[in-house]
């Protein structure tokens, strides 16, 4: 087997390392924000078996056919095999472990052997996503979901387990968005300010 090298520029190595519970990237087109994803969920499946995250973005269709292929690339660089170390959208296999709060469906779930799981959420029904509860999550496209669905929907989510995982990874979140062209996407910008006055709990790129 030949082993394939793995890059990530000096910023996405930054955003990996970073502790905080709370991190916000910000950058354009071609810096690297759904490569980051794929190593991100993949490193939080490492750190914890049995847990499910959410990932969330505007809509189903942006999560599969614009963000989703590049996670699954890097999961693949990083010899990942579906169907034998995940699946998507379909009732995981047998052996696969179970997780600790299984999903009621798998329409919309990546499950993975170890019984880590993704559920993907689309905000542009948020009602959905009510009462859900998650060890962590991905946002992707975060300026263009609105800051009351973030805060009364997505952050409320993050409950439980703390018993179970004491890795920095557990109810971590990640939002990853391009500079926002609308006034309802600037509420990212407070990021920056709430890293400035409480550095251990948020990182801002």
């Amino acid at each position: 087997m030949n082993n394939k090298q793995l890059y990530i520029n000096k910023k996405q190595n930054a955003f990996l390392g970073a502790p905080q519970k709370t991190r916000c990237f910000i950058g354009g087109r071609g810096t690297g924000k759904s490569t980051t994803i794929g190593f991100s969920s993949r490193m939080k499946a490492s750190a914890m078996p049995g847990a499910k995250i959410f990932f969330a973005s505007t809509t189903y269709n942006q999560i599969l056919t614009k963000t989703l292929p590049a996670i699954e690339k890097i999961w693949i660089d990083m010899g990942m095999v579906e169907s034998i170390h995940y699946v998507i959208g379909i009732r995981p296999p047998k052996h696969f472990e179970k997780p600790i709060s299984p999903p009621r469906k798998y329409q919309n779930v990546i499950s993975f052997i170890n019984g880590f799981c993704i559920e993907m959420i689309s905000m542009d029904r948020p009602d959905l996503a009510r009462g859900g509860s998650y060890d962590g999550g991905e946002i992707d496209e975060a300026a263009l979901i609105k800051q009351e669905d973030y805060t009364r929907i997505l952050m409320p989510s993050l409950r439980g387990n703390t018993h179970r995982f004491k890795t920095h990874w557990h109810q971590n979140v990640n939002l990853y968005t391009s500079i926002p062209w609308k006034s309802s996407g600037y509420w990212i910008f407070d990021f920056e300010e709430k890293a400035k006055q409480f550095p251990e709990e948020y990182f801002y790129m």
